[in-house]
């Protein structure tokens, strides 16, 4: 064997152990991670339950006092429901207002259906009941595990048909907000997308989950090769959900009810580019995308609340 060769194999060798201990590291840091951020911990109360979802973030507890305003203003409309999806059992808010028609209000990760009615405001304005609901693993709801939206969508259409069928809306509309929009995106663009759904708002919504937790890292300083991919095959394993496969830029070609998206220009979770990239692939005919300027992920609405409330209106007339 020359020196060539032998070098070659060396080389190879350090290659081979460098890969197989920077798994073994990302699939540690993977284990902690997951389990800090996208379970539930055993059913943790204090761990994403009906409570300010971030007590340091001025924004947060102001967005969860005007909730809960809202949430009390109108009891006299509330009527609590419960129904079974995919062997969770979830439990929900009906908000009604004497009319035909419903908005379903699917709130981000860590939150629920407390959170969503800080949304709904709009949707009363413009003649909708309101629906919102602990998604799995959240609230009053039971479960573990974070299905990082892709599971939920069968939350979504559960919900869904129950507002249609049990509560008597002729047509329901979806607003997501994150990863509730990338529930909505994955079930309007499947075969089981309801025919009943007359359009759908999505605030911050990613092309994928991969990519959106990959800014999270990236974000916080944390390294994303390995532990991105490690992190993919947990949640796998635990969920079935492909968080990088199940991707709303795949779902949305496949919509085609009128579709508004919210978006910031200062996101960087959901990044603009990425935002004009989903407008873009989106199937529907009847599509319009809304930019704010000022706002972080899924905090567009209290740095501009007229104008957020003006856009959901407007659209809602529009249709």
């Amino acid at each position: 064997m020359n020196d060539w060769a032998l070098t070659g194999i060396i080389l190879a060798a350090l290659a081979v152990f460098f890969i197989f201990n920077m798994y073994c590291f990302g699939f540690i840091a993977s284990h902690f991670i997951y389990k800090k951020v996208l379970t539930r911990e055993g059913g943790k109360n204090d761990k994403w339950g009906r409570i300010c979802s971030d007590t340091k973030n001025p924004e947060q507890v102001e967005m969860w006092r005007l909730a809960n305003a809202w949430k009390e203003k109108y009891a006299h409309a509330h009527t609590p429901c419960h129904l079974t999806s995919e062997g969770y059992e979830l439990v929900g808010d009906y908000y009604d207002f004497k009319s035909d028609k419903c908005v379903i209000i699917i709130p981000g990760r860590n939150e629920t259906g407390v959170y969503s009615l800080y949304f709904a405001e709009p949707y009363r304005k413009a003649g909708y009941n309101v629906l919102v609901f602990d998604p799995r693993a959240h609230g009053l709801s039971t479960g573990e595990y974070s299905y990082c939206g892709i599971g939920e969508a069968a939350d979504a259409l559960a919900f869904a048909n129950y507002a249609h069928d049990k509560l008597g809306n002729k047509k329901v509309a979806f607003h997501g907000i994150c990863i509730g929009g990338g529930s909505i995106a994955l079930l309007m663009g499947s075969p089981k997308a309801p025919k009943f759904i007359s359009t759908i708002v999505l605030d911050g919504l990613y092309t994928s989950f991969y990519e959106q937790f990959r800014n999270h890292l990236s974000e916080g300083g944390h390294p994303t090769w390995p532990v991105l991919d490690c992190m993919r095959i947990i949640i796998r394993h635990h969920t079935g959900a492909d968080i990088k496969r199940d991707c709303p830029y795949k779902a949305v070609k496949s919509i085609h009810v009128p579709t508004l998206l919210l978006a910031g220009e200062q996101d960087t979770y959901s990044r603009p580019n990425k935002t004009k990239l989903l407008y873009e692939a989106l199937g529907s005919k009847n599509k319009k995308l809304v930019w704010f300027k000022k706002g972080a992920h899924s905090h567009l609405k209290i740095n501009d609340e007229a104008g957020y409330e003006a856009a959901i209106i407007d659209w809602l007339g529009s249709l």
